[in-house]
């Protein structure tokens, strides 16, 4: 018994708790903002990239509409072309 009575001392000895417990000592790392801050730089660069996009279709879409016009109108001349001829 004795053995076991000092073995169990010595076990106390040497785990014994190096502090009480309490709160945790670091502070809670801001995952919000470190995303912000490595992903900000590109998403700037992806609305600028948005913004000339939307100019570029805005463009397409002007010059889809004049060749729609330019088409009509060049329609009308050969069906009238084709009329008088008929």
């Amino acid at each position: 018994m004795a053995g076991l009575r000092a073995l169990l001392a010595r076990l106390r000895l040497r785990f014994r708790p190096v502090s009480t417990p309490g709160p945790a000592a670091a502070v809670p790392a801001d995952r919000s903002a470190e995303l912000a801050a490595e992903l900000g730089p590109s998403l700037d660069l992806l609305e600028e990239a948005q913004a000339e996009a939307r100019a570029i279709r805005e463009r397409a879409a002007e010059e889809a509409e004049r060749l729609r016009r330019d088409a009509d109108r060049e329609a009308g001349r050969i069906v009238a072309a084709a009329e008088a001829r008929a």
